[in-house]
């Protein structure tokens, strides 16, 4: 019965590890993929679906070397270079602390050293995310590329001989039988009133 008792505690300590590292992981890709879409399009060194992509067991890893030191900091130099910060955004765009959760991040699959690997491991994506946050925050609040408004041209209103050649060419045209009376006083309204005779 003690037996049952320590493993029922080990894997019960195992799940709850387990489940507070999947909610972890699940926040992370969240917010790297809202911070990601609201870097305009044009600076972005990759999609904003990749974050999702750290989810996936084992081969995610590889997705956090992609992103953290490479894809995230190079997507924020781009804006940064032609867009100026306030001086709060770290030198290196978040290079450093990412390399380094990337790293301690596969030492937890070493059986010994990921006893504590993942104590750096914390540290150095808190870190990186809090540098992520501050430079999410000085993008622009809508990055939405919305296409400029059209204006219809405004129309130059006929002259008086415009119009009153367009009212004899109207008149012949009833007389030739090829409108009728009803057509003729819609047409006679429309050129009285500013609008273009139909071709």
């Amino acid at each position: 019965m003690h037996n049952d008792d320590m493993l029922l505690g080990f894997f019960g300590g195992l799940f709850a590890a387990l489940a507070l590292i999947l909610v972890v992981e699940i926040t992370v890709a969240y917010l790297l993929h809202q911070g990601l879409k609201k870097i305009p399009e044009q600076y972005r060194a990759t999609e904003t679906f990749m974050p999702w992509l750290t989810l996936v067991p084992i081969a995610g890893l590889a997705f956090y070397w992609i992103l953290l030191p490479f894809k995230i900091p190079e997507s924020f130099r781009n804006y940064f270079a032609e867009n100026p910060g306030n001086g709060q955004e770290p030198k290196d765009y978040g290079k450093g602390m990412g390399m380094g959760a990337a790293i301690c991040a596969t030492l937890l699959l070493v059986p010994i050293i990921n006893v504590v690997a993942w104590i750096p491991a914390g540290i150095f994506l808190l870190v990186f995310m809090l540098q992520f946050a501050e430079m999410v925050r000085q993008l622009p609040a809508n990055t939405g590329s919305h296409p400029p408004v059209r204006h219809a041209p405004s129309r130059a209103m006929p002259s008086s001989d415009d119009r009153f050649a367009r009212l004899e060419r109207l008149k012949q045209l009833l007389d030739e039988d090829i409108l009728t009376a009803d057509e003729y006083q819609s047409e006679k309204r429309k050129i009285l009133q500013g609008h273009e005779h139909p071709e």
